[in-house]
């Protein structure tokens, strides 16, 4: 131990896991994900729910004896929380959700109808409005960044704060804090000329 590996430390236990067991996404049975308001964005209605297929018995060993294959039923899928701005909660927080200027939403709904699917997992950003007079005119229900950071000040100690609470935490290595800082900061100067 004591040394580095691309960028992963060497020694010690793997920070613990972050994400809710499965049994408590189950829980009460499912729930419908709830979205914000984001003007120009439209929430798939239903997640893409693959069938089981079934391509024969030598399958396991790479050979296809039945085409086309029997289908099955569905898979269950599940569906993450997301907060207030969209973004999906467990897991581990990036310093981008902590100390939000947008949705990152990890789809991409088709452009042709039907509109409400998905088509790709690239990711949209949404950014949010700059002023709140903004925010209320176009009906976003996600604040303005002028309410939550009244200053460039107030963003960069929020960025410093995420940064440093996942170096405790272990999920970003100290060397890369001043990485992440610019990067938010570069996002902070594109949200505000944008």
């Amino acid at each position: 131990g004591g040394g580095h590996t691309i960028g992963v430390p060497r020694g010690g236990p793997p920070p613990g896991g972050v994400y809710p067991p499965w049994r408590a996404a189950r829980g009460g049975g499912p729930r419908p994900r709830r979205n914000p308001a984001i003007p120009g964005i439209v929430f798939p209605s239903a997640p893409y729910t693959p069938n089981r297929l079934s391509f024969g018995t030598e399958w396991s060993r790479g050979l296809i004896t039945r085409e086309p294959p029997d289908i099955g039923a569905p898979y269950t899928v599940l569906v993450p929380r997301a907060d207030s701005f969209g973004n999906e909660v467990g897991g581990i927080q990036s310093v981008e959700i902590q100390v939000p200027l947008g949705s990152y939403l990890p789809w991409q709904l088709r452009a042709v109808p039907p509109t409400d699917r998905l088509v790709s997992f690239q990711g949209v950003f949404a950014p949010l409005h700059r002023l709140e007079t903004d925010r209320r005119e176009t009906g976003d229900s996600r604040p303005s960044v002028e309410r939550l950071y009244p200053s460039r000040k107030r963003f960069l100690a929020a960025v410093d704060r995420a940064t440093r609470t996942l170096v405790r935490q272990r999920f970003l290595l100290a060397a890369d804090r001043a990485v992440a800082r610019e990067r938010m900061e570069r996002t902070w100067q594109w949200v505000h000329t944008h």
